[in-house]
């Protein structure tokens, strides 16, 4: 098979694969973001309405047969977390058919150019490229994150010294900070606002971020709330060793 030829079926490849990615990604966004824009503002409303759009989501979202399969089973439970890091609102079975379908194409391009050996080598990368894209995001979320946790900081302390409780902070983080913080402090929101207590939301996004910054400031919070204390002035001297950390760093 000519050179040329086998360029253009991968070219094909790449395009078909970020067409079909990017377009679950952006209508499935468009859905998350309403959802959660619902449940905080009917969290401020009647429990019942709330549980009633639960129950409305639930019945929306259900998995097809191979998510049901699936998804108490390690390892989907382990992936599904790694999405959820990336911010990619697919479901397990969705990535793992992207990667089916990444495996198998480019193992069909390698069988075509150099037979057995070509599939095998081919059929691998084929396989990496999903898991690796998720990490790419990864790191680019969580850097993104990093580099806005001393504004937040900011923002928080400030409104903690205006009167403000530290909940009505989080909710001002997250409507005027851009993303990744303003999505993480979304879901801070929503999940305190389905009972889920504060620290522990908290600790949910210091996993998915990873961040030794933002674990500094949810054992900070964690303390204070606890032992009690000026939380402002904490938040502000935490902001202050993040801002020299950085200029060390360069």
């Amino acid at each position: 098979m000519s050179l040329p030829f086998v360029l253009i079926l991968v070219f094909a490849f790449i395009v078909f694969i970020t067409f079909a990615i990017f377009n679950t990604i952006s209508s499935r966004k468009t859905s998350v973001t309403e959802r959660l824009e619902r449940y905080t503002k009917l969290s401020e409303k009647a429990p019942a309405a709330l549980k009633k759009v639960e129950k409305e989501e639930e019945e929306a979202s259900l998995f097809d047969n191979l998510d049901k399969a699936i998804e108490k089973k390690s390892f989907s439970q382990k992936i599904a977390a790694e999405l959820s890091k990336a911010d990619l609102p697919l479901r397990v079975s969705e990535f793992m058919g992207f990667r089916l379908l990444s495996t198998s194409l480019l193992a069909l391009i390698g069988f075509l150019v150099s037979k057995t050996l070509g599939m095998i080598i081919l059929g691998g990368i084929g396989s990496m490229i999903p898991p690796f894209y998720v990490k790419h995001l990864q790191k680019k979320r969580q850097k993104s994150f990093n580099g806005q946790i001393e504004d937040a900081l900011t923002l928080i302390s400030n409104s903690l010294k205006s009167g403000y409780s530290f909940l009505q902070a989080v909710e001002m983080v997250a409507r005027e900070t851009p993303d990744p913080m303003a999505i993480e402090f979304k879901k801070v929101l929503r999940e305190t606002s389905l009972g889920l207590s504060l620290e522990e939301s908290l600790n949910k996004l210091a996993q998915r971020m990873e961040s030794d910054d933002w674990d500094l400031v949810v054992t900070a919070v964690t303390i204070q709330r606890q032992t009690g204390g000026n939380l402002s002035e904490i938040l502000e001297s935490i902001s202050s060793t993040i801002r020299e950390r950085i200029k060390i760093k360069g």
